[in-house]
């Protein structure tokens, strides 16, 4: 049997799922978009295709923000480039986008309070983001993202069961894979490996650059392990080191690799 050595599993990090809720803002759906009463806001959705091929959060601020004649007071814009400001740190300058971007008082609201909330998640002010996410809800009930920055929220604090009530509720309203990435470490974490196998799945079908996410799909692979599938295990590692092979110098990873070997040797000789 798998047993990990470390007492706080790694993939629970702040950091790591601040990021990720930041980048579900990013990536608010073209559904969405398409609602919005500007005039430009489609023109600029298209650039922002463009935008999200860059290799890092630096260079898409630069192209994002040199579309501002072009894309500004659409509302749209200002949520990107204030979670573009956040991922790279510019907290106070993400919050004064923020307040002009609901100044305009365009269909992107709930996006901009959700990047507020994100700002609060990615300072490390749990009990704010808590509470912005928590009016989120109340104010947008049907609107995904608070369900889903609530779940990260539990995540972090290791409040497993309540992670997964929240998730399982943003997942009812819009399917993205932070959703199902956030999942399949929260249903492993309360040993429902199915469930995690699934979850991890369905975030593959979303998006199957999933597999470079080291925290989730090694829980994917461990659940597989606690399944007693050591070949879709094995498989699983292969997939994440092959998109991501930094992930092999992880201890944790190296420990799955050799159980998963004792195990397929184990199976050939029987």
């Amino acid at each position: 049997m798998y047993v990990s050595n470390r007492p706080e599993d790694g993939a629970l990090n702040r950091q790591s799922f601040a990021l990720l809720v930041m980048l579900a803002v990013l990536g608010m759906s073209r559904a969405a978009i398409a609602v919005t009463n500007a005039v430009d806001a489609s023109i600029c959705d298209a650039e922002w295709t463009d935008v999200e091929a860059l290799p890092n959060f630096a260079d898409r601020y630069s192209r994002w923000q040199a579309l501002a004649p072009k894309c500004a007071k659409t509302g749209m814009y200002e949520a990107r480039l204030a979670a573009l400001q956040t991922l790279l740190g510019r907290y106070d300058d993400a919050k004064k986008t923020v307040g002009v971007g609901l100044a305009l008082n365009t269909p992107y609201k709930k996006h901009l309070l959700s990047t507020m909330a994100g700002i609060a998640l990615n300072q490390g002010q749990l009990a704010d983001a808590q509470k912005q996410y928590r009016a989120l809800i109340a104010s947008y009930p049907d609107y995904f993202d608070g369900y889903c920055g609530m779940g990260s929220i539990m995540l972090i604090e290791r409040k497993f069961s309540q992670a997964v009530r929240y998730l399982n509720e943003a997942a009812q309203r819009e399917q993205v894979p932070i959703i199902y990435r956030q999942l399949t470490i929260a249903y492993h974490q309360l040993h429902q490996n199915q469930q995690a196998v699934d979850a991890f799945d369905k975030a593959y079908r979303l998006n199957p650059h999933i597999v470079r996410d080291k925290d989730a799909t090694h829980a994917a692979a461990r659940a597989l392990m606690f399944l007693g599938n050591y070949r879709a295990a094995d498989g699983a590692v292969k997939l994440l080191l092959e998109a991501n092979p930094a992930a092999g110098a992880d201890p944790e990873i190296q420990q799955s690799q050799r159980i998963i070997r004792e195990e397929l040797q184990k199976a050939t000789q029987k």
